[in-house]
C-alpha cells in the first residue's frame, strides 16, 4: 500500500510562491503545447502573436481553476477556537459596531435610538 503524504502548511515557507508557481507552470505547459501545434501551420507573425495571447489567457484560467481545486483537496481545515459568551461578553472581547446613517429628522434619530 502506497501512502502519499501531503505536506502541511507549516512546511512551506511561502505558500504564495508555491501557488503562483503551480499556476505559472500549468499555464506555460498548456499554452506552450497549443502554440507548438499551431506554429507549424504557417500562420503569419501577427496571427501567431494573437493566438499566443489568447492561449495564455485560456490556459491561465484553466491553471487557476486546477490549482484552486487541488488546494481544496490537499489543504486540511483547521478548527476555530470556541468562544463561550453564554455568561455575557467579557470587557476585553467587547466591540463597537458603527452603522452609517443619514439623520434627516428628529423622528429618524428617535427611531434609531429605540432600535439599539
Amino acid at each position: 500500500m502506497v501512502c502519499i503524504r501531503c505536506p502541511s502548511e507549516s512546511e512551506f515557507r511561502s505558500p504564495l510562491i508555491l501557488y503562483l508557481g503551480a499556476i505559472t507552470l500549468i499555464t506555460l505547459t498548456v499554452a506552450g503545447g497549443l502554440l507548438a501545434k499551431i506554429q507549424g501551420s504557417g500562420l503569419n507573425d501577427g496571427l501567431l502573436a494573437l493566438t499566443a495571447i489568447l492561449s495564455l489567457l485560456g490556459a491561465s484560467h484553466l491553471a487557476v481553476a486546477l490549482v484552486n481545486w487541488l488546494a481544496t483537496l490537499l489543504a486540511r481545515p483547521h478548527l476555530l477556537p470556541r468562544m463561550d459568551f453564554s455568561g455575557g461578553i467579557p470587557p476585553e472581547s467587547r466591540t463597537l459596531a458603527v452603522i452609517p446613517t443619514m439623520l434627516t429628522s428628529a423622528q429618524n434619530v428617535e427611531d434609531l435610538v429605540e432600535g439599539a
